[in-house]
């Protein structure tokens, strides 16, 4: 599972010392960096500093019967990811259905997207997917480490790879994941080339 990161950072232009020298690259696609700036394609950086590659999700948003918006968000993808389970069976997280989540709920903020013949369905932003998990069973949440492993990677994140300084990771919704998915080899060219230089760092898994 990737965690993905909401985009309000600067740019910067990151000049090479000597120290750094063999970790300065540049990618083509947007990166953002562990104190809080982005580094704009082609825009030379430290690939010890990189936290995310960040990509476009663009779609028509439905806002009325008769009014639809476009909206562009940046989005950045974390570098490390984990196989954990998004909820074991006994909890809510895999029991509940979290109606404001889903599709077909009232708001009309929903669609149904497809890619590759496949059916993706759900929200457009799960940043806030963790607080309603956490409202419905909060007992559960507590225990996020046992009960909603995926989750708690998430939540952890910024302490684990970011020394704490870049919060705000969360599990991506269904429609936030055809997105990438959509660019995924663009966005696997920037993590790949990143780690030719920080070993740590792994692609991201396709079907």
């Amino acid at each position: 599972m990737l965690c993905l990161l909401t985009l309000a950072f600067s740019s910067c232009n990151w000049e090479v010392d000597a120290e750094s020298i063999s970790y300065a690259m540049t990618a083509s696609l947007p990166v953002a960096l562990i104190d809080g700036t982005v580094a704009e394609a082609g825009t030379s950086f430290n690939a010890r500093e990189a936290v995310a590659v960040i990509f476009t999700d663009s779609y028509t948003r439905t806002v009325s019967a008769n009014e639809t918006t476009t909206v562009n968000r940046r989005l950045g993808v974390g570098l490390y990811e984990t196989a954990a389970k998004l909820a074991e069976k006994a909890t809510t997280g895999v029991e509940f259905l979290f109606t404001d989540t889903a599709t077909g709920s009232g708001d009309g903020l929903i669609q149904t997207n497809k890619i590759k013949d496949k059916v993706y369905c759900g929200d457009y932003d799960g940043s806030d997917n963790w607080a309603i998990i956490s409202a419905q069973e909060p007992d559960g949440a507590a225990d996020a480490a046992t009960n909603y492993p995926a989750f708690y990677f998430a939540n952890t994140y910024s302490d684990t790879y970011c020394n704490g300084d870049i919060d705000g990771w969360y599990i991506p919704s269904c429609q936030e994941l055809k997105a990438l998915f959509e660019k995924v080899n663009e966005v696997n060219a920037v993590i790949n080339a990143i780690a030719q230089k920080v070993s740590s760092v792994n692609p991201i898994a396709t079907i």
